[in-house]
């Protein structure tokens, strides 16, 4: 009998912890130069080994650390939702410190004609059997109290626009309608990132509070990550801006 209860409670154990979805991070840091578009999205960095994945969200680390507090992202839930796309790295890594993402800016990553701005957060990947790319990853909940230690561990990163895509300048009725859709001068929007909750306060009925993926981040420094080809955002060896563009993954 009492090996039958311990059974019992060994098992309810487990499935509680199976119910804690936990998602663990490498702390990165870094200024990477920006890229252009045609550049390879290929960074230097000691990660450690194992699978590793990228989460890349729109926007910049200090507009989305803040959407925790937002009352118009935090649910009755006390999580917050987020789009994303989700690029795995070749296990194993050759060298082990460069994360090469074998693809190639294309002007899709501009915010219209002016720069892109995107964070890029390194996740260890508990799914590393899955899709190379996914480009509409399923959706992301935090803890509302745990948004900013995970945006802040990842970096900004950002792709240059070319100098004629910001001096030309629309004209008639399709000035008004870009002008309208364009954020603000400070960086992206997130309007394509986070999910408002909905303007009763109700959230979806699938949200559950207990069903946020918590968030542990890696122990020790942050490691440093750069671009692996070390180019400076000044180099005017730099090749044409839009030689790449049309090469897929």
């Amino acid at each position: 009998m009492r090996i039958a209860v311990a059974l019992l409670s060994f098992i309810a154990v487990a499935f509680s912890t199976l119910g804690d979805t936990v998602l663990r991070v490498v702390p990165v840091s870094g200024s990477p130069a920006p890229f252009r578009c045609g550049d390879r999205c290929k960074f230097r960095a000691d990660v450690p080994q194992g699978p590793l994945r990228l989460r890349i969200f729109r926007g910049t680390i200090s507009q989305l650390a803040g959407t925790g507090t937002d009352p118009r992202y935090v649910g009755a839930t006390g999580c917050v939702e987020y789009f994303s796309t989700i690029i795995r790295t070749r296990q194993p890594r050759r060298p082990q410190n460069v994360l090469d993402l074998r693809f190639y800016f294309r002007p899709t990553w501009l915010n219209h004609d002016r720069d892109g701005q995107f964070v890029f957060v390194v996740e260890h990947d508990d799914n590393p059997g899955g899709p190379e790319v996914e480009e509409r990853a399923p959706m992301l909940r935090l803890p509302a109290n745990q948004v900013t230690k995970y945006f802040r561990s990842g970096i900004d990163v950002t792709i240059r626009a070319p100098v004629y895509a910001r001096r030309s300048t629309p004209t008639g009725r399709e000035t008004a309608g870009m002008a309208m859709a364009m954020p603000d001068e400070g960086g992206s929007s997130i309007a394509e990132t986070v999910r408002p909750i909905a303007r009763d306060g109700v959230p979806p009925r699938t949200a559950a509070s207990n069903d946020c993926t918590n968030v542990q981040v890696d122990s020790g420094d942050p490691v440093v990550i750069r671009r692996a080809d070390g180019r400076s955002a000044h180099d005017p060896s730099a090749h044409d801006p839009l030689q790449l563009a049309d090469q897929r993954r």
